[in-house]
């Protein structure tokens, strides 16, 4: 079987078999043996939206210092259940 790509799509592949250290051949085969893979847990397009704009958000919490580290967090959970 031969598949053609766009230029743009066979440079993100061969750029990406290179940063891997794959051949390309089989990288391609394995992601679109991936991508053909009927998982029943697969993100659906509106949940990968959602998952990304909650990623954002947190990010967006984070540098706004509206989050503190989990050992601050952990160490006021402590101190409340023993006052």
């Amino acid at each position: 079987m031969t598949i053609t790509l766009t230029p743009e799509t066979e440079a993100r592949l061969r750029e990406r078999a290179a940063r891997e250290q794959q051949d390309v051949n089989t990288l391609a085969d394995a992601l679109l043996a991936e991508a053909l893979t009927e998982d029943l847990d697969a993100l659906t397009e509106e949940e990968v939206r959602e998952l990304r704009a909650g990623i954002c958000r947190g990010l967006d919490d984070c540098a706004a210092g509206r989050v503190q580290p989990f050992a601050e967090w952990a160490a006021r959970l402590r101190e409340s259940m023993h006052a």
